[in-house]
């Protein structure tokens, strides 16, 4: 057991505020500090006082300490050990919600704590590039005891050959992000914005201990719920989305059941379901942090892409948050276990629905503000533009069929890849997305189809690529043209009629974004343009030999028009959702490797790993407020549903759904009390389902307490 004392130097922040007040943004309490060992598979949550010090104890990961042969009571600790600490604090979010929220990370080597003449070592918490303290943890009496609580001396041991490994990777990130940031200024351009890219990210430890770490390791996030969760979570947000219709719901579970284009037919479903749990589990806030000034409480804006999983589903995030636990979702539901498959049905379903047809990213882009949930009114009109993360769902056979246009394309005056290495880096890539094993797997038909790159290439699959969004729970159709665009445009215009009578709201309501844009020719309210397209590390685009025996590998695409047809340039980076759909658009990597690159990318990616704050335990636990507070919530929608069921049905209206957050319903009552009297004042007739969660949160008694709500209204318009 790893064991210290510890305090945390913060402002009294909750005081400040109520003494001098503030914007709501501004307002903030401390909140939870999270500590973790190099190596740990779980975080450690206690409440720190800057009076009095607190007795942290911490499981020492199997491996860390090693006994010394040579010393007796002595263990042997890797000089690169860290204390990992995270600080976060409860804030406000979208629509006044209260939320938590990282404020600050640290790390400081286990040999600087323990070797510290005045036997206290001070961490300090800092939020991402921002290098002013939000907080600093004070440790003192640092120790490492057995069961019996004898105490160990501890030997710090080095690794050479790993160091220089370590320091000739973080060489190649350099490299890495300067060269992306060249190709991005000079020639792959995004008009809108020119520094609107994503080629590294801030963290506590990152590459050889740089502070950096490439984006496909930020992606490849660490999901915190069991596949109990998970399964649960996919299969109530299926059910919603076809409105618990019990003959769509054996039809697609019976399409479902084996991977092939028949389950990736379905793939709207799946799309649908990942933004409305995305939007369930993070509620949007801006990155950022609250300060002090001798005025009283601000808060100050700042990107910040985190590299750890959310400390609770009540946690707040900024638009790059939600995107990477949805894509962190899909993955981990793409790499289950066929035991995990074959016990978990929605898992199984769900895993067909994306692969192989589906390749699901992160995506950077363009679009008409930094959050979508109020891109239903007329500012979806006004042609800005802000930078926003939003995860979105490609078919894997058109994005091939782009980059080949991307090869064959001109990129600041040199060729993408040399005419003579074109067809072997297309079948390179076709054979790392469709390889033997996998097209065993699909129909036999399919199997035919996609022999190989050249049949393939031609071949048109009828499938269309989805957006899932996480700042507002949203359709995820990109782009529809004719009789399905005139409808959509129809109902958009009732939806946010029937969301106005209500409003405002802690609601979050389900929109519809693709339409009622300013642009005639790629008509979403809120997507501009698709950029950036970020995959996790574990893509066969990055992991294939294939593609790296041909020096391809790759994990960060740009997307971009069409090649000139004449010069074969690429006049600019940015394809809209149309282009998107429709399949007009090219796709080059932002940065490639070879087998040799990519390995040592891998170990260093691997040994930063290590150094990342774990999940904490995958069923959260609500203390007696948060408990009370779920028990007003649920009361209240209880009383909304028998109101709105004892209604006359027959009553002209048009129908528009809620989903509530889950930070709101158990931190925030009286907004779900205020949102249950809004519509009964103005709802003719409707249902509230209150769906369980399996082990998403117990409460303060232990009974389960996931709970996901979803609020169907029919409101008159007219």
């Amino acid at each position: 057991m790893f064991e210290f004392e510890a305090t945390q130097s913060e402002p009294p922040l909750e005081s400040i505020f109520l003494a001098k007040g503030g914007s709501i943004a501004a307002a903030a309490a401390r909140g939870e500090t999270d500590f973790a060992l190099s190596g740990a598979t779980e975080a450690t949550v206690t409440k720190l006082s800057d009076e009095f010090s607190t007795v942290v104890r911490l499981p020492v990961p199997a491996g860390m300490a090693v006994a010394n042969t040579l010393a007796a009571n002595t263990v042997n600790v890797d000089n690169r050990t860290k204390l990992l600490v995270s600080g976060s604090r409860v804030g406000a979010g979208i629509n006044g919600s209260l939320v938590t929220s990282v404020a600050g990370q640290g790390a400081i080597y286990l040999s600087n704590m323990m070797r510290q003449n005045t036997g206290v070592a001070a961490v300090p918490l800092t939020y991402a590039n921002w290098l002013a303290h939000s907080a600093v943890v004070s440790t003192s009496n640092v120790r490492i005891v057995d069961a019996t609580g004898r105490r160990y001396n501890v030997h710090f041991t080095d690794d050479k050959a790993r160091d220089a490994a370590l320091q000739s990777a973080e060489d190649i990130v350099g490299k890495w992000a300067s060269g992306a940031w060249q190709m991005r200024q000079s020639s792959m351009i995004y008009p809108n914005s020119p520094t609107l890219t994503k080629s590294v990210a801030k963290v506590p430890g990152g590459i050889n201990d740089s502070g950096f770490d490439l984006v496909h390791n930020v992606v490849e996030m660490a999901v915190p719920y069991s596949y109990e969760t998970i399964n649960s979570m996919m299969e109530n947000a299926v059910q919603v989305d076809l409105e618990f219709v019990p003959d769509d719901i054996a039809r697609f579970l019976g399409d479902t059941k084996v991977p092939g284009k028949k389950a990736a037919a379905w793939g709207r479903t799946l799309a649908a379901s990942l933004s409305m749990l995305a939007n369930f589990l993070v509620t949007y806030r801006a990155d950022g942090r609250t300060r002090i000034t001798p005025e009283g409480s601000d808060t100050i804006a700042t990107e910040s892409w985190l590299r750890q999983a959310p400390r609770d589903p009540s946690e707040s995030n900024d638009c790059d948050g939600s995107a990477i636990l949805a894509a962190s979702i899909a993955r981990a539901i793409v790499q289950a276990p066929k035991d995990v498959l074959s016990k978990y049905e929605y898992i199984n379903a769900s895993k067909n629905m994306i692969f192989p047809h589906y390749t699901i990213g992160v995506s950077v882009l363009g679009a008409s503000g930094a959050e979508a949930s109020s891109r239903g009114d007329a500012a979806g009109k006004v042609p800005q533009f802000a930078g926003h993360a939003a995860t979105i769902m490609i078919d894997t056979l058109g994005l091939l069929k782009a980059m080949e246009k991307g090869s064959a394309s001109v990129v600041g005056g040199s060729p993408v890849i040399a005419l003579d290495q074109r067809k072997v880096v297309a079948e390179a890539r076709f054979n790392a997305c469709f390889s033997p094993a996998v097209l065993a797997s699909l129909p036999e038909a399919e199997r035919a189809e996609l022999a190989g790159w050249d049949v393939a290439s031609k071949l048109e699959t009828g499938l269309t690529s989805y957006g899932i969004e996480g700042t507002t729970p949203a359709s995820p159709v990109l782009y529809v043209s004719g009789k399905a665009f005139a409808d959509a445009e129809k109902n958009a215009e009732r939806d946010s009629a029937a969301f106005a009578k209500a409003a405002p709201n802690v609601g979050r309501s389900i929109k519809i974004l693709y339409v009622g844009g300013s642009d005639a020719q790629s008509p979403h309210k809120f997507y501009h343009d698709f950029v950036e397209f970020n995959l996790g590390r574990s893509h066969p685009l990055w992991t294939d030999a294939g593609v790296r025996t041909a020096g391809v590998a790759a994990t960060q695409i740009v997307l971009g028009k069409e090649p000139n047809r004449v010069n074969g340039n690429i006049s600019a980076a940015g394809a809209t959702p149309r282009d998107i759909v429709v399949g007009q658009y090219s796709a080059v990597p932002l940065v490639t490797s070879n087998g040799e690159t990519a390995a040592l990318l891998d170990y260093a990616s691997e040994q930063a790993d290590l150094h990342v704050m774990p999940p904490r335990a995958p069923v959260a636990q609500l203390d007696a407020y948060r408990s009370g507070q779920l028990t007003k919530s649920l009361a209240a929608l209880a009383a909304l549903d028998d109101t709105l069921k004892s209604q006359d049905d027959t009553t002209e209206g048009h129908t528009v759904a809620y989903v509530l957050a889950f930070s709101t319903l158990v931190h925030n009552a009286l907004g779900v009390e205020h949102l249950c009297q809004r519509l009964k004042a103005v709802a003719a007739c409707g249902m509230v389902d209150s769906l369980d969660i399996v082990g998403l949160a117990i409460d303060v008694s232990g009974a389960e307490a996931g709970k996901l709500v979803v609020i169907n209204a029919k409101v008159p318009i007219n």
